[in-house]
């Protein structure tokens, strides 16, 4: 006794439906407009600034030699890192005015 065969090895058989050409007046639409593109970059800029000086300020790596008052690295890390928490929560605050401001999409 053999066993039943498959869709693709039965003659005249297709799993696939034939699809009609296109038509009607097609154009474009853009969804995202440049508010919503600008904020997506400026936040992944931020997340990367974020994502090192986090790393920096939990295992600072950097050893300076002399005087601690001559030598401000961690307190140049520590404002830039504030700094990009600000960039990314401005980004977020535009997001949320452009949902009710954007387009209807």
């Amino acid at each position: 006794m053999s066993a039943p065969l498959s869709p693709r090895q039965r003659p005249g058989v297709s799993l696939a439906h034939k699809v009609p050409p296109p038509s009607g007046d097609y154009h474009w639409v853009y969804l995202w407009e440049w508010p919503i593109r600008a904020m997506h970059w400026i936040a992944v800029l931020s997340i990367v600034v974020l994502v090192v000086t986090g790393f920096y300020i939990g295992r600072p790596y950097f050893v300076t030699s002399g005087e601690a008052s001559s030598h401000y690295l961690m307190g140049r890390v520590r404002f830039l890192h504030f700094a990009a928490a600000g960039v990314f929560v401005a980004t977020a605050i535009v997001r949320v005015y452009w949902l009710f401001a954007g387009n209807e999409f």
